[in-house]
């Protein structure tokens, strides 16, 4: 299980989610999804989707956003990314995603750090701006700050 914490700044809503962590096989194809826009993967490809997933621990959050961040993506990419979940322990990557947030310089930014990250991971950006725009975010200049 997996506490997330959505926080939003339209109509002052902030809920806890229990986040059941799926089997391996549900990881898999939902990992799919979003890799390949569909379930079936390319044998080249299925080693390291296999591994990849595992580094993910069951979460939907953490599948969609790998799964997207290697679509269209080369074998190499893949395999790159693989030595670099194993080379690098879960808890400093926590550490470093920690330090980022907490770098950030007001709750506004952290908001809406947030808000993208649990409601926005692999959406168009146009559909996400006129979202957040209209929840009085300041869209444009809080890109600039969380990049």
């Amino acid at each position: 299980m997996f506490d997330l914490e959505a926080s939003t700044s339209c109509g002052g809503l902030s809920k806890l989610f229990e986040v059941k962590e799926l089997a391996s096989s549900e990881s898999l194809q939902l990992f799919n999804w979003y890799a390949f826009g569909h379930n079936s993967v390319p044998e080249s490809s299925m080693a390291y989707a296999r591994s990849l997933v595992k580094h993910c621990g069951g979460l939907p959050l953490a599948l969609q956003v790998l799964g997207s961040s290697l679509s269209s993506k080369s074998v190499s990419s893949w395999k790159s990314a693989l030595e670099k979940l194993e080379e690098i322990p879960d808890s400093k990557i926590q550490e470093i995603l920690r330090i980022s947030y907490d770098s950030l310089e007001d709750d506004h930014d952290k908001n809406f750090f947030l808000d993208i990250v649990c409601l926005f991971i692999g959406k168009d950006r146009d559909y996400m701006t006129t979202i957040l725009d209209g929840c009085d975010y300041y869209t444009t200049i809080g890109i600039e700050n969380l990049v």
